[in-house]
């Protein structure tokens, strides 16, 4: 049975099992060491997302610059570069159009966060003079 003991109104368990190790637990929630994640996991899953988040944020920007691209031949010379390519509403043309909108659609919602990130240095620096 596990040792319970209260220090200003929190029960903490030490839990001692087969092993050598002992888990501090402060929460209801209690999971042995080896079933715990730790921070290096937890940073992994971060480093993953946020290169998973990158691969798409230029995806989109490419696509969206070959659909500005396509519309600034559309609107100067009359041209539609994507129908020249994959012929007029094609399948494949239609794939090109959805995914320029797809990707206008994904920018546009994370307006807020580009331009967050793009006005936000992560490392601040303050200068002080001698």
């Amino acid at each position: 049975m596990p040792k319970q003991s209260v220090y200003a109104g929190h029960a903490t368990r030490y839990l001692v099992d087969a092993r050598p190790r002992v888990t501090v637990v402060t929460s209801n929630v209690c999971l042995p060491d080896h079933l715990a994640p730790s921070r290096t996991d937890a940073a992994k899953i971060s480093d993953f997302a946020e290169a998973y988040m990158k691969a798409l944020d230029n995806i989109t920007a490419v696509l969206l610059i070959i659909g500005g691209l396509n519309w600034g031949l559309v609107g100067a010379a009359n041209f539609d570069l994507v129908a020249a390519l994959f012929g007029e509403m094609s399948p494949m043309s239609r794939v090109v159009y959805v995914l320029v909108g797809l990707s206008a659609l994904y920018q546009a919602l994370r307006w807020k966060a580009i331009h967050h990130d793009a006005t936000v240095s992560p490392m601040r620096t303050r200068s002080t003079a001698v």
